[in-house]
């Protein structure tokens, strides 16, 4: 669990999760730059990414 975008990054590039599961009621928070950066990972084909809107 992260409670921030960089601290998301950051636990990606540590390990690469399976699941990625992006939550909060503001879609810009994580909308495509977030996305497009896990994506851009070495293992990215291997992560499943998520996104709910909450609120």
């Amino acid at each position: 669990m992260a409670s921030s975008t960089e601290q998301a990054v950051s636990r990606v590039n540590q390990g690469v999760p399976s699941l990625v599961i992006l939550v909060g009621n503001n879609f810009q928070d994580w909308s495509q730059p977030l996305v497009n950066q896990l994506r851009q990972h070495d293992q990215a084909p291997d992560m499943t990414i998520v996104g709910m809107l909450w609120g």
